[in-house]
């Protein structure tokens, strides 16, 4: 037998462990290289990320989670990729590097392992993606991407959708957004990125003190002419009527925008009829924005994600009104979890819950307010029966996929005021706003977006005359279109929008049913096509120079069954021809043009120059002064009716304050306007089958300067604005043919607004308006014609109502000392805290008489008229609670 030396024992090894890896099957070693993954994460912890590629691609992790932040969140998406790329990706932004031993990867503490990119690789790729708010899920609508490396940005589009192109390389993202705290992101460039990404809302010590960021420059460069944005958190700040925070009224503090009078949901923005303002809930058109007869507007605060505000310069997509465009986006809803908010005061009740369908991807809105305030009006008045209103708002939002996401929102509100008639009858009136859209946004790329919408609303008044016996007048106006909308980011600086419209209109001008008439029609009923083609880019010339422009193409017809009647010159009934179902007896065409240029001056500072065309052909027909009516006909430009056109020229300055984070905006502003209504003197519009004979149109001008300083973080906070304009019109066969002010032309309009938080717990609020009175007609001198009064009239709104001002002051108390998931408020508001009567009415017929009775002074030479003055209110106070959980 051979001894056992120490070198026998390792040659036999080693001839053995030959022999034995040589009868093993050959396997390929795992790599990066040769391994690929699928997979879908929308803001998952690393570490179930790192398990779930462990489970699909048999390689395990190594590391230590004290070394290791492996509770970030990931959101990503690969099909097939390699698993270098994918890991590459991962670890995009965080302090982790990798390394392959033997069938493990090891991770490690460390800067992030960034290879060039390859040369036979394109040379440009492209980051896009979504931003959020991390709390609840909520896209962030118009935040502020800005890439430091390259000095450029983007912003995101109303679904919080952004996108980049660069060349390939490191960069540095800065995410910003008002309320928030800012994000720098660091992104490896090396193939298309998709990346969503979250932001996180400042608490509101932080809040008080906030820095602009070098984005401020971005948001200055990229905003419209004349546009303002605001949000949920700018409307909460500001003193209601009765407690209630009001989306439309709280419009009247920005430059430009007044509203007619107190008790009033009818506003004019730039000195423009209130009908030419484009008021869209979710792509909707809200065609009558009022509650109680006008104290109230009927979009429910809570319901709102943020108001874009378009007073010239209306990007391509927007069009059909004149003055303004005011863009309604509601929540999507708590994508994290199950979440609710109340309000109790002293006129309604409201109340709100969300939360997620599937956690991370689809979630779910609901919002309710409804008065009760009638439940103790009736005992002060036995013959009320009814006098409430409500709104109801409900929004699904659904992942389909990586690439779709599908919205669904349903919106409803409705009035109702009725009297007792004969102790078992009633009249009254009712009226409600229905609206619904079906939004389908997809990704065919990293570059293009592409909307797809379906909505419909509709709008009806009555006017009951007998409840039990079903007879009463209605007014109705309907609408329904399919919109496709099509955005291209084709370069950093070149993005161009593609889109059309195509939409039906129904109109009931008004016309009074009773079950006893055979014919209800008195007034024709008109449908309505319109096919809107539109297209625009937004182009970036020079790193201090940006020009958007934009063409809008509409095709629009009118269609029986219905009667046309036709006018002699002056206005006289001509004849009456009966139109047959689906017959065209009316169209038009027109293309409305628009350019603007934004000019960058040093990083802080820039020039707003624009210029634009836009057409109305829908028209209000109401020539009621009153604030209390909702008695709203709607008509439709035709054979009798020209379409409305204006051309808006704008001149803006935007500067930024960086250190006192306040922003100075002036404007100067002119219309040139066409085919505008108004109504010979003494209209009859009420179940008039010849109403359109009513009607005299002429051209307008508008011109003005606005003048704005905003502070938006902070301790303090507030915005204080000067607007000076005219509104005058030309009508020939009125006014003896002589220019005369329109009745919103108000001169001067004076707002301010300031938010004060004093404590932790203590906000206190002050919003003061002056302005000067709306336009009205007065008689100038009385005389006697058979034993009556009456007044002489010299010009049209040749008088004006009293200045007005008002001031309302608020303050809001955090019940709970610290922030907990429930948290609590109780708000103290005095609403016209000086008492001031603002007239929204007056009367020259309360001079007493020897009989007793009121007459109007009878003596022409008397300049000495006794006028009788009506407001709506004095100082009203209230309290509101608030809650949220």
């Amino acid at each position: 037998m051979k001894k056992l030396t120490g070198t026998y024992l390792v040659k036999s090894f080693l001839i053995t462990f030959i022999v034995m890896r040589l009868a093993t099957p050959v396997t390929a070693q795992k790599s990066p290289e040769n391994l690929s993954l699928t997979a879908d994460y929308e803001q998952v912890p690393l570490k179930k990320v790192l398990k779930d590629i462990s489970e699909k691609t048999g390689v395990p992790f190594s590391y230590s989670p004290r070394k290791i932040p492996d509770d970030a969140s990931i959101t990503a998406h690969f099909e097939n990729e390699p698993l270098n790329d994918v890991l590459r990706r991962i670890f995009t932004g965080l302090p982790v590097n990798y390394e392959w031993v033997d069938d493990y990867i090891i991770l490690k503490k460390g800067p992030v392992n960034r290879e060039p990119a390859d040369e036979d690789k394109p040379e440009k790729f492209t980051i896009s993606g979504y931003l959020r708010d991390n709390t609840n899920g909520e896209f962030l609508i118009g935040a502020t991407i800005f890439v430091q490396e390259a000095s450029i940005g983007t912003i995101t589009n109303n679904y919080g959708f952004f996108s980049i192109t660069l060349p390939a390389g490191s960069y540095h993202l800065t995410l910003s957004y008002i309320g928030f705290q800012e994000r720098v992101q660091p992104v490896y460039l090396r193939s298309n990125v998709r990346i969503d990404l979250g932001l996180t809302s400042l608490p509101q010590k932080i809040a008080e003190v906030s820095v602009f960021s070098v984005s401020q420059e971005e948001k200055i460069f990229k905003m419209h002419a004349a546009q303002s944005k605001l949000l949920p958190a700018d409307m909460s700040k500001l003193p209601g009527l009765m407690g209630e925070p009001d989306v439309i009224k709280n419009l009247a503090y920005q430059p430009g925008i007044s509203l007619y009078n107190d008790g009033s949901s009818y506003f004019s923005v730039r000195g423009g009829n209130y009908d030419q303002n484009l008021i869209i809930l979710d792509e909707a058109t809200i065609f009558n924005p009022s509650h109680l007869l006008g104290l109230f507007t009927p979009i429910i605060p809570d319901a709102i994600s943020s108001v874009d505000l378009y007073k010239a310069d209306f990007p391509v997509n927007y069009g059909g009104r004149l003055s303004s465009v005011i863009d309604i986006h509601t929540r999507d809803g708590n994508k994290n979890h199950f979440s609710g908010s109340g309000a109790l005061g002293l006129l309604s009740l409201r109340g709100t819950v969300e939360g997620p369908i599937k956690k991370d991807a689809s979630s779910y809105f609901v919002s309710f307010r409804r008065s009760y305030f009638d439940t103790y009006l009736k005992a002060l008045v036995p013959s009320l029966r009814d006098l409430y209103f409500y709104d109801f708002t409900a929004k699904a939002n659904i992942r389909a996929g990586h690439k779709n996401r599908i919205f669904l929102t349903f919106y409803k509100s409705h009035d109702q005021f009725r009297m007792t008639k004969n102790k078992t009858d009633a009249t009254g009136t009712d009226w409600s706003n229905t609206s619904v859209t079906l939004r389908w946004n997809h990704i065919f790329g990293p570059r293009v977006f592409l909307n797809s919408s379906f909505y419909a609303s509709k709008y009806d008044f009555y006017l009951r005359t007998s409840v039990n016996n079903g007879e009463y007048w209605n007014s109705r106006i309907g609408n329904t279109s399919l919109k496709e909308e099509l955005t291209f980011y084709a370069t950093p600086t070149l993005t161009w929008k593609y889109g059309f419209v195509l939409g039906g209109y129904d109109f009931n001008p008004g016309n009074y049913y009773s079950p006893a008439q055979n014919d209800h029609i008195q007034v024709s009923p008109v449908t309505s096509t319109e096919a809107t083609f539109y297209g625009g880019a937004e182009q970036t010339v020079l790193p201090w120079l940006k020009i958007n422009y934009g063409l809008r193409h509409t095709n629009w017809k009118d269609y029986g069954e219905g009667f046309l009647v036709h006018y002699t010159a002056d206005h006289q009934v001509d004849s009456v021809e009966y139109i047959s179902k689906g017959k065209n007896f009316y169209k038009y065409s027109g293309f409305a043009p628009r350019i603007s240029m934004s000019i960058l001056i040093g990083n802080a500072s820039g020039i707003k120059l624009g210029y634009s065309r836009t057409q109305q052909y829908l028209n209000l027909i109401n020539n009621s002064i009153s604030p209390f009516s909702a008695l709203d006909v709607w008509l439709p430009a035709g054979p009798n009716i020209r379409p409305q056109f204006a051309d808006v020229w704008d001149l803006g300055y935007i500067r930024a304050f960086k250190k006192q984070t306040v922003t100075f905006r002036t404007d100067l502003f002119y219309k040139k306007l066409h085919n505008q209504i108004q109504f010979r003197d003494h209209a009859n519009l009420l179940i008039n089958p010849y109403i359109e004979g009513e009607i005299r149109q002429g051209a307008g001008y508008i011109y003005g300067l606005e003048f704005s300083l905003e502070k938006e973080t902070g301790k303090l906070t507030g915005l204080v604005s000067y607007t000076y304009s005219r509104s005058l019109l030309h009508i020939p066969e009125l006014n003896t043919g002589r220019t005369f002010p329109a009745a919103w032309d108000r001169p001067h309009y004076f707002t301010l607004s300031a938010t004060d938080r004093l404590t932790p717990r203590w906000s206190f609020s002050a919003d003061l308006i002056l302005a000067s009175g709306s336009k009205v007609t007065t008689p100038v001198s009385f005389y006697t014609y058979q034993g009556y009064q009456v007044p002489l009239y010299d010009s049209k709104n040749n008088d004006h109502y009293p200045f007005y001002s008002r001031l309302d002051v608020s303050g809001t108390w955090q019940l709970n000392k610290k922030q907990y998931r429930f948290n609590h408020s109780q708000t103290f508001t005095v609403f016209n805290l000086l008492g001031r009567q603002n007239p929204v009415l007056v009367n020259f017929n309360q001079t007493p008489a020897p009989d007793g009775k009121f007459v109007v002074p009878a003596d022409p030479s008397s300049d000495k008229l006794s006028p009788t003055i009506r407001y709506v209110y004095s100082i009203i106070p209230s309290l509101f609670y608030q809650f949220r959980f």
